[in-house]
């Protein structure tokens, strides 16, 4: 069985937003990361969410408190495939701007939850990578 994951990720980013995180059923991972919910066909649990509010503390002590709120509080969690946590993202501007001042403090933030060699990708939501790239041709 073949899973359209650009598909399946945005079902779950529409459920994430009509249902709470804590009403969730959880799950423990085996490495104790999150694994690819998407790709399993699971939902996402409390522990998925969890790796993106890690990293979300971890900057909040880095990063003054307006500048926080103001990239930051319109993310959202959408995958981890255990190389690469996928985050939601209001729009392209928000996304260019988190990629392109904020890379360093993010991956500093990583190294602090244990997982230096995991990259985060902003992915603005509604957007598959085709519908990105055929935006600007």
């Amino acid at each position: 069985m073949e899973i359209d994951l650009d598909a399946a990720v945005a079902r779950l980013h529409l459920d994430a937003v009509r249902e709470p995180v804590a009403a969730r059923e959880t799950r423990e991972t085996p490495a104790g990361h999150a694994d690819d919910a998407v790709a399993l066909g699971r939902d996402m649990t409390d522990d998925d969410v969890d790796v993106w509010k890690r990293v979300l503390a971890e900057l909040r002590t880095s990063v003054p408190s307006e500048d926080f709120r103001r990239w930051f509080s319109s993310t959202s969690y959408a995958s981890d495939s255990g190389d690469q946590i996928t985050v939601w993202v209001p729009s392209d501007p928000v996304r260019r701007h988190l990629e392109l001042h904020y890379r360093q403090p993010l991956q500093c933030a990583l190294t602090a939850i244990g997982r230096p060699l995991a990259a985060i990708r902003f992915v603005v939501a509604g957007f598959g990578e085709e519908d990105e790239e055929s935006d600007g041709e």
